[in-house]
């Protein structure tokens, strides 16, 4: 069996007493960095259209004390009331609206904050399972590093997904030597199933532990997996969620769905013209040549999960996240194994229980501080001018025609009768609404007479949209049937017949 733990490096030398203080202020300098720049981010960007509509499904199920599965008549219109949505992250709905009831921007900013070091939390114990000799610093440093270029934080369900991930590796890493340490993946199975449906991460890791296992002839182990990270994840999250097999067959259904992994950016494959992603996949064949060349050993399984995460992530860009945590975990197993990267002063570790408290403080003190030089209101405030979503609130309508990113803003904003928000799922799943939205504002299309129909079927008599953004088929449209511009605001015009 291949050691999990680096080999035995020289004896330590006790540390100055300066290097404490210095380790301490570059631990803090990096962990604070790693919290305050995709705070900033976050804070610059605001809440998406993704988050209203989310927030707002946690005020309907608090208000009816229901799991929503079925949509709303006053969201879509009569032509959606009552379809079935397969609602995979009801629980982080009614858990962001619990969280944050009166849509408080410094509310939501605790909620992040709070995600983000319990992140770090399950990063940091990670990387201690993983390459338990590497030096503080590195570990700091790579924390940094992935928050900074693997990860894009919003307040969507994937971001508890993110928290889970790290603990579900430690794991079945600790897992293999003792199997009490798989003992809670059941549990988090289920709670993971009712938040987000990443939650079959855990099969896919489990089947590969168990294959593992087996190549190696270890059958108590393997059959320990089995149990705890195949059978029961399945089976409890099949019979404690409010889907049940559904929660199962509607997962895989999405990641197959071809108007979502071809429309929707985030569902796409990578696009190398981009330097972002030619730079990392020019990393990814780097640590490879570094694997070659190394003198290091590397348990086979640790290879094929880099080797898996690699290809999801270049399959469908959602997944760099996943693929950040298994990069980053492999490059520390190898670096552990340098005397050079290995923690030389451990006298010195005592700064590494002070540097959370200190972190937790001053890093919060530092976001409160950004925080209070941005204006909450936008924070707070979709693209679209809030005179345009009050004069949708007041004016009588059947159904309102507005862009697919800014449709649950005026769902959460008390506008009825939405054509289209962003739960693409929902839609796909009960008829062609997404198709046709997707034929109306396509730059290669001049179809009025489609438009009209659409319209028609779905009861539209409004129109709000970017005057900069309207599609040429739009335009024919109003045009042709006599849509004249029943009030503008801030750039943005709302037609009506």
């Amino acid at each position: 069996m291949v050691s999990q733990s680096a080999p035995a490096s020289s004896e330590h030398v006790r540390a100055p007493l300066g290097i404490g203080v210095t380790r301490l202020v570059v631990l803090a300098l990096l962990s604070a960095l790693g919290v305050l720049v995709p705070t900033a981010r976050f804070i610059r960007h605001g809440l998406t259209g993704d988050v209203w509509w989310t927030w707002e499904a946690g005020q309907w199920m608090a208000r009816h004390h229901a799991i929503l599965l079925h949509d709303p008549s006053a969201w879509n219109g009569p032509g959606m009331a009552g379809k079935p949505w397969i609602n995979l992250e009801w629980g982080w709905e009614w858990l962001l609206y619990a969280l944050v009831p009166d849509l408080h921007a410094a509310r939501f900013l605790a909620v992040l904050l709070a995600l983000e070091f319990a992140l770090m939390a399950t990063f940091y114990g990670a990387l201690r399972t993983f390459a338990p000799r590497l030096a503080p610093e590195l570990q700091a440093l790579s924390y940094f590093v992935f928050q900074v270029i693997f990860l894009d934080l919003k307040l969507r369900a994937e971001i508890v997904s993110y928290v889970f991930f790290p603990l579900l590796l430690t794991l079945l890493w600790k897992g293999r030597e003792n199997s009490r340490w798989l003992w809670p993946v059941p549990i988090l199975a289920v709670v993971w199933a009712n938040i987000h449906g990443s939650w079959l991460l855990i099969v896919v890791f489990g089947v590969l532990e168990v294959l593992w296992a087996l190549y190696r002839r270890e059958r108590r182990t393997a059959g320990a997996m089995a149990l705890f990270t195949v059978a029961l994840p399945l089976g409890l999250a099949i019979l404690l969620t409010p889907n049940h097999l559904h929660t199962l067959t509607y997962t895989v259904w999405l990641d197959h769905n071809r108007e979502i992994t071809t429309y929707i950016q985030e569902w796409q494959s990578a696009n190398f013209h981009l330097p972002a992603m030619a730079v990392l996949g020019l990393a990814v064949f780097a640590a490879w040549i570094w694997r070659a060349h190394g003198r290091r050993a590397t348990p086979l399984l640790l290879d094929v999960w880099f080797a898996g995460a690699a290809f999801m992530c270049f399959d469908e860009v959602r997944m760099l996240p996943y693929f950040g945590v298994i990069f980053l975990l492999w490059i520390a197993y190898g670096l552990n194994q340098y005397p050079a990267c290995q923690d030389r002063w451990p006298s010195a570790a005592a700064a590494l229980w002070r540097y959370p408290l200190t972190l937790l403080v001053g890093g919060m003190a530092a976001v409160v501080l950004v925080f209070t030089g941005v204006n909450s209101h936008r924070f707070l405030t979709s693209a679209m001018p809030e005179p345009i979503v009050s004069w949708l609130s007041r004016h009588p309508h059947s159904g309102v025609f507005a862009p697919y990113g800014d449709g649950g803003y005026l769902i959460a904003h008390n506008v009825d009768h939405v054509y289209i928000d962003g739960r693409a799922d929902l839609f796909l799943y009960n008829g062609h609404r997404f198709q046709w939205y997707l034929h109306i504002i396509s730059p290669n299309v001049y179809d009025p007479s489609r438009v009209a129909h659409v319209f028609r079927e779905a009861q539209v008599d409004l129109v709000a949209w970017p005057r900069r953004q309207l599609s040429a088929n739009l335009a024919l449209f109003f045009r042709a049937r006599h849509w004249h511009a029943a009030y503008s605001a801030g750039g943005w015009t709302i037609y009506a017949p």
